[in-house]
């Protein structure tokens, strides 16, 4: 089985080429050039990679179709998340900056801007 998580550029593919089938209708060319396109590092090993776990693999499943779709939506879904996490880490940020010792919390050594909203009071 192909590993994903151990290749940059697998989100690009697993966008559009779901199943076996269409990571070899797509072919090595085509595929290391698509994946090209889209800044992929080591393309060719990851097309390579791909390929031949494809290869290895001709046996279709019932709901194999509805799997693909939902490993279709898995990216675009995993990129809105970042978006969110991110736009509520500067919410975050933004209310903690607003306490008047804020700035004296954030020049402690290892605190810093980034860590500094996430300090807890302690409780007496």
């Amino acid at each position: 089985m192909f590993d994903y998580s151990a290749h940059e550029g697998a989100p690009d593919t697993a966008d559009r080429l779901q199943t076996p089938t269409a990571l070899r209708r797509h072919g090595p060319a085509r595929l290391e050039a698509w994946l090209r396109k889209r800044a992929v590092r080591n393309a060719g090993q990851v097309a390579a990679t791909a390929l031949e776990t494809a290869h290895a693999q001709y046996t279709a499943l019932p709901g194999q179709a509805v799997a693909a779709q939902i490993a279709a939506d898995l990216p675009t879904q995993l990129l809105a998340l970042e978006d969110r996490l991110k736009r509520l880490d500067a919410q975050i940020t933004k209310a903690f900056r607003s306490h008047p010792r804020a700035e004296i919390i954030e020049s402690m050594p290892g605190i810093g801007p980034g860590p500094g909203h996430r300090v807890r009071r302690r409780r007496r």
